[in-house]
């Protein structure tokens, strides 16, 4: 006699009189135990389609390779991710407070394109994800639509590498939309506004001066804490933006600008006559404190 083939799959009836299909789909890479995909439908004809459907995603390596959870796959993610420093934290902040709370038990293969849009309106109706009916003492508040898409981020790029790892066949969430940015309202103050401000602000030279190259150069606050005199070219009439800084816990930390790209601005005549002068007095000061600028 030849040697017998194992069957792949099989279609069993349940307790509650519906029917199950099973497909063996190998080893989980994680706890090394046998890994099946199941799908429960209510005739044994529809459950044969849905083994032939299963068995097929395993051919094709479409399935999930693991029973990982979404909390475990979004910890992996965060191992590996290079993020700035309040980056991280933020991401942290919003894992525990959204993320895990929602997913975090439930297996990474089950979140879906309906699942992940319907959660993200949810977000948009109320930031407690309450299910809509009044409570005492509970206001509904959304969620701001860069903080979802921030939180797309997140379960995406977690997904992605969830992919990459073969842990998933498919990353759900790059099908899914989150919320459109909404559209800006800036309210930029008017020319007698900003010189007010300056008057003002030119009391301390040192704060005028800062906020006189913020209004002419349109950097950011970060950008022009990070300004050295070695990124001011007076002869040629050139800044140079190229890093940006920010406070953590009482700590100074450098990072890149936000476009991750050194910019170079041209300065007009009088920006250049403020900052020889602002230099000069700088000069003046480290001269009486006996070091040099």
């Amino acid at each position: 006699m030849g040697k017998q083939v194992k069957r792949r799959g099989h279609v069993e009836e349940r307790p509650n009189g519906r029917y199950r299909a099973v497909a063996y789909a190998g080893i989980d890479p994680l706890t090394r135990k046998k890994r099946y995909l199941k799908k429960t439908v209510d005739t044994p004809q529809q459950a044969e389609i849905e083994l032939t459907k299963l068995l097929n995603q395993i051919d094709e390596r479409r399935h999930p390779r693991s029973a990982v959870t979404a909390g475990e796959v979004v910890d992996m993610w965060l191992d590996v991710a290079e993020l700035a420093v309040k980056t991280r934290r933020r991401y942290v902040q919003l894992i525990a407070a959204y993320i895990k709370p929602t997913f975090g038990d439930r297996p990474v293969a089950e979140l879906d394109v309906e699942l992940l849009e319907r959660f993200y309106a949810r977000l948009q109706r109320c930031n407690k994800l309450c299910s809509g009916t009044r409570r005492r003492g509970h206001t509904c508040k959304p969620l701001s639509g860069s903080t979802i898409r921030q939180i797309h981020f997140i379960i995406r790029a977690s997904l992605d590498r969830a992919v990459r790892w073969k842990y998933l066949g498919i990353n759900e969430a790059a099908l899914s939309e989150p919320p459109a940015f909404g559209s800006p309202a800036p309210d930029p103050p008017s020319a007698e506004e900003a010189a007010e401000l300056l008057n003002d602000a030119w009391r301390d030279p040192a704060w005028g001066m800062m906020l006189w190259l913020v209004m002419v150069s349109g950097c950011r606050r970060g950008e022009a804490c990070a300004l050295r005199w070695t990124d001011i070219d007076l002869e040629r009439r050139k800044l140079s933006i190229a890093r940006s800084v920010f406070e953590d816990d009482g700590t100074i930390h450098e990072k890149e600008t936000k476009a991750r790209q050194e910019r170079r601005v041209t300065l007009d005549s009088y920006t250049v006559e403020l900052l020889r002068a602002y230099r000069a007095a700088c000069e003046e000061q480290c001269k009486s404190l006996n070091v040099e600028l």
